[in-house]
C-alpha cells in the first residue's frame, strides 16, 4: 500500500523515547453524518527511559496527539472539558506472575482514577511511571459533532481535531512537560527543554468515503474491503435462555489490483458494534485454547478474485440474568464478546489488522518452520452496516 515514509522514526530526547506501535497505515471510513455513529481506534504508545534518572510525569497529561496533512500543514488541536472516566492501561509483556499483578494494579488504578479526584489519580499514575518502560493506550474516536467531522481523544479533557475531510493525514504523539517535577519531590531527574520534547514516529491516517456503488465497502489502493451481514434482521425475542442464535457476518475482500495479494485471515479480524450516538465497548479477545495457524489462513488472492473473511462462529444468546450477549469466535480461537444488548437497532463493522509482512508457521508435513511472506499490512476498517434485533 502506498504511504509516506519520511520522518517515520521516533525522536529520542534526553534518553526518553516515544514509540507508536501501530501499523503504518490506518484507514477509517467516514460515518454517515445522520446516524451519530462512532468509529473507535486504539493507539498504543511505549515510553522508554534510557536516561540514568527516573521519569516523573503525569502519564495521560504528558503525551498529546499531533495531526498534519500530507503537505505538512498542522491541524489545530482544541480542548473541551470532560468528566473524568477510566482510561485503559496496557502493560508490556512480562513473566506470567508479574503480568497478573501489574494488570491487577492497572485495573485498580483505573478504578481509583474514576473514583477519586483528578489530582489524586494523577499522583497514582505518576508513581507508575517511574520505571524504564511504560505502555499507554489512547483511544481515538471518529465522529460527527455540530456538523463537523472530528477525531477525538479523551485524556481527562477531550482533545479534538475539527473539520476533517476525506484525505490522508499523518498522526504522531508528542511528549509535553517531561521536565515537570511533582509537588514536594526530591527526585533527581533529567531536564528537557520545552522546545526539545520527544516525539513518536508518524502513522498514515486515511479518511475515506464509502464507495458510491456500494455503501458497505471502501477501496484502499485497489483493494476493496466490504462489511458482510447475511441477515440484517435477527430474531432474538422469545428465544430460550442460553440457546444460541447463529448469525453470519464478517468481511469480504476483493483484489482489484493487477498483482496477487496475500492476506492474514488468522488473527486480524476485529469487530465493532455501535448504537446511535454510542460506541459499544467490546472485550479484547480471550483464549480458551491455542490453535496453530495453517498456510490456508494466509491466502494469495489473484487479481479480480475475492475472499470471504468471516468469523469461525458468531451467535447471540440470552444469559440467565436476561441480558443479551453477542459472542464472536475468531479463527485463532479468540473470543470477542459484546454484553448487555437489547432489542433494537445496532450497526456493525470490522477491521483488518495486520502489522507483520512475514510470519512463521509450523508445517506438520515437512516438520519444520515455514515462512509466509508478503502479507498485506494495515489497520483498515469497513463501513458500518445496520443490524436489527427484534
Amino acid at each position: 500500500m502506498t504511504t509516506r515514509e519520511s520522518n517515520n522514526n521516533p525522536v529520542e530526547v534526553g534518553g526518553f523515547c516515544l514509540n507508536l506501535r501501530e501499523s503504518h497505515l490506518i484507514v477509517l471510513p467516514i460515518p454517515n453524518s445522520n446516524l451519530g455513529l462512532i468509529t473507535s481506534v486504539e493507539f498504543h504508545i511505549g515510553i522508554t527511559n534510557n536516561s540514568s534518572n527516573p521519569l516523573p510525569l503525569h502519564i495521560y497529561q504528558s503525551v498529546v496527539p499531533q495531526l498534519v496533512t500530507s503537505d505538512d500543514r498542522e491541524i489545530p488541536i482544541s480542548v473541551k472539558e470532560s468528566e473524568l472516566t477510566p482510561s485503559p492501561v496496557n502493560i508490556p509483556q512480562q513473566p506470567n506472575w508479574m503480568e497478573k499483578f501489574t494488570r491487577f494494579f492497572a485495573n485498580l488504578v483505573n478504578w481509583l482514577k474514576f473514583r477519586n479526584s483528578a489530582a489524586e489519580s494523577e499522583q497514582i499514575l505518576y508513581r507508575m511511571s517511574l520505571e524504564k518502560y511504560t505502555s499507554l493506550t489512547f483511544t481515538g474516536k471518529l465522529l460527527w459533532y455540530n456538523n463537523q467531522l472530528q477525531l477525538q481523544f479523551t485524556v481527562g479533557n477531550v482533545l479534538y481535531f475539527d473539520a476533517l475531510q476525506a484525505q490522508e493525514y499523518r498522526l504522531r504523539f508528542v511528549g509535553i512537560d517531561f521536565n515537570t517535577n511533582p509537588p514536594n519531590s526530591d527526585i533527581q531527574m533529567t531536564e528537557i527543554a520545552d522546545s526539545e520534547q520527544p516525539v513518536s514516529q508518524f502513522v498514515n491516517l486515511r479518511l475515506v468515503e464509502p464507495l458510491a456503488t456500494n455503501k458497505n465497502a471502501v477501496e484502499v489502493d485497489g483493494i476493496c474491503f466490504e462489511t458482510v451481514v447475511a441477515e440484517s434482521t435477527v430474531q432474538v425475542s422469545g428465544v430460550e435462555i442460553e440457546s444460541p442464535i447463529y448469525v453470519e457476518f464478517g468481511m469480504k475482500i476483493t483484489n482489484n489490483t493487477l498483482a496477487p495479494v496475500r492476506f492474514n485471515l488468522f488473527s486480524s479480524l476485529i469487530p465493532q458494534l455501535a448504537e446511535r450516538d454510542r460506541y459499544r465497548e467490546q472485550t479484547w479477545p480471550f483464549y480458551r485454547m491455542e490453535i496453530a495457524p495453517k498456510e490456508s489462513h494466509f491466502p494469495l488472492v489473484m487479481p479480480g478474485d475475492s475472499i470471504s473473511f468471516l468469523p469461525f462462529l458468531a451467535n447471540f444468546y440470552w444469559e440467565k440474568n436476561h441480558l443479551l450477549y453477542l459472542r464472536i469466535d475468531a479463527a485463532d480461537a479468540g473470543i470477542w464478546c459484546f454484553s448487555k444488548l437489547n432489542v433494537g437497532k445496532y450497526y456493525i463493522h470490522f477491521a483488518y489488522y495486520n502489522q507483520n509482512t512475514v510470519l512463521e508457521i509450523y508445517d506438520s508435513d515437512l516438520k519444520s518452520i515455514k515462512l509466509i511472506p508478503d502479507l498485506l499490512t494495515g489497520f483498515i476498517f469497513t463501513p458500518y452496516v445496520e443490524l436489527n434485533l427484534v
